[in-house]
């Protein structure tokens, strides 16, 4: 299963590289791209908001997270669409956000360092809570995810059940304390010279999550497998996380010999049974094996650490598995010529990929190296072609999908299609109906009724009756929860399939030209079927980390107003 936090992680990350190489490109602005990525990270913001806070729709929740364990786990980021807070992918988007400012910050226009920073803290505050507040525990998650899908509401109006999740020495979690120690190592480089005292904090918790993660081996998909599978199962198990905690470790402990020498003797000693010569091709919140060995060449090509050649070896050979025509290829691409690896999420491995691509450029050319692919050697300058494709790619139907969702007209209609498929919203007041903008009669469910049932409802036959419910109960006594199922709401009328439904070709058409206003197609599609947009989400792009996360929590805000 993808992360959608992680996959707009990595967008944002592909971005930033972007932003760096290729300033130029007037037909992309990938400075107007970065700043509405890293505005997503503030829209997925869970806590007490800052006052500086952009997304004005969003307000303060889950303010009492971790009060039933007695810490403090107040902040951080939800995952997606939902209301919970996944450690594992979470602290990956905290490392790979801290990648992106350490290696092309320098890059980026002056404001948005400032935000990508805050957004890096926001997250590393986070960590440091879950990493500090309970000696010899760790804490991984917040909320159970079956519990918190059985309701979808705001944040802000959310009830379901907060109970936080730790990892221990009876009950270990090296992987997602491995990636957290990878979190917090990496965050101290971005703030080492803005804020030193705060640097010095988060490498200090690194090092003691590291020994924690190393010395209480086992996965927490065991430990924890009621409430983290099938969402976040570490399915590459945790020595990949052990590793690649190691090298950010390394990397943080500069420019300190004897520290750094801690951890290079941890690596050279441990590295052939943590997957040294394993060749991973992908790049994801849990398989970190090609991400480790192009971050290992990078020590090796700029310092000369002759004992990491081996990494080096098989970062080129993943390198060359993606680029075609040179030796060792084996990817997939569309005829667009889109990287291709999984069906569900594709985007997330797509936008990771772009950035290994122009990371190991960079690393490359400091030393004027190469890539060696067999016979042939890959320039730097060839990585970057590869990856400024990739963006632009998916960078058109992104273009669209973004465009439509935020027209006015396009969010009514969205309400409209959205009501035949999902009519009923839960939030702080109880059910409550969507007919037309949302503000339906409320009705909340009374003890002793059926489970929880959705208020039923009979499609009312005009505006002036538009809202009326069966359901009228005025106090609200019960709240849903893991026993109480969501019924599906009974309907005079049959509700159509998504079988019955029209729906976009599975490809989109290719664009004759280029326009900054909609066409007219555009506009008629978004104001009688934007249900097409989730449509080009999930058939074209399998984009939904874009959709089903940062438009659905706009949704559910639009549908309270």
């Amino acid at each position: 299963m993808g992360s959608p936090k992680a996959c707009m992680s990595a967008y944002l990350i592909a971005v930033l590289c972007l932003v760096a190489g290729a300033r130029s490109a007037a037909a992309f602005n990938y400075a107007d791209a970065l700043d509405k990525a890293v505005l997503f990270f503030e829209a997925q913001r869970s806590g007490k908001l800052p006052p500086g806070q952009r997304v004005a729709w969003r307000a303060d929740s889950a303010l009492s997270d971790g009060n039933a364990s007695n810490v403090d786990l107040v902040g951080g980021y939800y995952d997606a669409g939902d209301n919970v807070k996944f450690g594992l992918p979470m602290a990956f988007t905290v490392t790979m956000l801290s990648w992106s400012v350490v290696e092309f910050g320098g890059a980026m226009p002056g404001g948005q360092v400032a935000n990508a920073e805050a957004a890096v803290r926001w997250g590393s505050d986070y960590l440091l809570k879950a990493a500090t507040a309970t000696p010899g525990a760790l804490y991984v998650q917040v909320a159970d995810p079956y519990q918190d899908h059985r309701c979808w509401e705001r944040a802000e109006d959310m009830d379901t059940p907060r109970a936080a999740y730790k990892v221990t020495p009876q009950s270990p979690g090296s992987d997602v304390a491995g990636e957290t120690a990878a979190a917090l190592a990496a965050a101290s480089l971005v703030f080492r010279s803005r804020d030193p005292a705060y640097s010095s904090k988060l490498l200090r918790a690194a090092r003691q999550v590291f020994d924690f993660a190393d010395r209480y081996r086992g996965s927490y998909s065991d430990s924890l497998s009621s409430v983290v599978c099938p969402f976040y199962c570490s399915y590459s198990g945790y020595k990949d996380e052990l590793l690649w905690a190691a090298t950010w470790l390394h990397l943080a402990s500069s420019p300190s010999p004897s520290s750094q020498g801690v951890y290079m003797s941890y690596i050279n000693s441990n590295g052939h049974t943590l997957g040294a010569e394993q060749d991973g091709y992908t790049v994801s919140w849990d398989d970190k094996r090609a991400a480790t060995k192009v971050l290992l060449s990078k020590v090796l090509l700029q310092n000369r650490v002759e004992s990491l050649r081996t990494y080096k070896a098989h970062a080129d050979k993943y390198i060359c598995s993606l680029v075609p025509g040179a030796g060792g290829f084996q990817s997939q691409y569309t005829p667009g010529g889109l990287l291709f690896k999984e069906g569900d999420s594709n985007m997330e491995y797509v936008t990771s990929t772009a950035f290994l691509l122009l990371t190991y450029a960079k690393y490359l050319s400091s030393t004027g190296g190469a890539a060696s692919c067999g016979s042939t050697a890959v320039t730097p300058s060839t990585l970057v072609s590869l990856a400024k494709k990739q963006v632009r790619t998916f960078a058109w139907p992104l273009d669209e999908i973004l465009r439509l969702a935020w027209q006015r007209e396009a969010h009514r209609s969205f309400w409209r299609a959205r009501r035949w498929t999902t009519s009923w919203a839960r939030t702080r007041r109880g059910c409550r109906t969507w007919w037309g903008s949302g503000r339906g009669t409320r009705g909340t469910c009374t003890t002793g009724a059926p489970p929880c049932r959705r208020c039923a409802t009979t499609r009312p036959a005009s505006a002036a009756t538009r809202g009326s419910t069966t359901c009228t109960r005025p106090t609200r006594t019960a709240t849903c929860s893991s026993a109480q199922s969501l019924a599906a709401p009974t309907r005079a009328t049959a509700i159509p399939t998504a079988a019955t439904t029209t729906r976009r070709p599975s490809r989109p058409p290719t664009p004759t030209r280029r326009s900054s206003a909609p066409s007219p197609s555009s506009r008629g599609h978004a104001q009688h079927n934007l249900s097409g947009v989730n449509e080009m989400c999930m058939r074209w792009l399998n984009l939904n980390c874009v959709c089903k996360s940062f438009l659905f929590k706009l949704a559910k805000t639009q549908s309270t107003a």
